[in-house]
């Protein structure tokens, strides 16, 4: 998924069953000049994004060395860094309260759950639109039905 600072869901990944990595997932769905003159905002997990990916300016929080401790200027820029990366955690989480997306999907096919996670993520994208009133309305519909 990729997301914008105004919590706008721009992308979708296609749906991939077990555990992956992001990263890995990342190589998958895009070129390696997909993100040029592209400020990145990620997590630990995706170490190495700026290596593979050309002209991406990757920011992310420094990593703890091994057997080490991090300086208070180092964890003063992780908390800058982890701010600015808040939102996209609030789209991610805002996803999961449809538990549909939180939960084991069982004998669905791949077609099917895609095509949850869309609307899902359509519903978050409506609630930037539209008043909390109005989504909340609709919210409630849909989950009746």
């Amino acid at each position: 998924m990729i997301a914008n600072v105004h919590k706008a869901i721009l992308y979708l990944s296609r749906w991939y069953e077990g555990a992956r990595h992001d990263f890995g997932m990342m190589k998958i769905e895009f070129p390696p000049d997909f993100f040029a003159h592209t400020k990145l905002l990620a997590d630990l997990g995706f170490l190495g994004v700026d290596k593979h990916f050309v002209a991406v300016e990757a920011i992310m929080p420094k990593k703890k060395p091994k057997g080490g401790i991090l300086t208070e200027v180092d964890k003063i820029e992780n908390r800058k860094k982890s701010s600015a990366r808040i939102t996209i955690e609030h789209v991610i989480g805002f996803l999961k309260r449809f538990r549909v997306l939180s939960e084991k999907l069982r004998r669905m096919k791949r077609e099917t759950a895609e095509m949850i996670l869309e609307i899902c993520a359509g519903l978050c994208n409506l609630k930037l639109k539209n008043s909390k009133h109005e989504f909340w309305l609709l919210y409630k519909q849909l989950r009746i039905c």
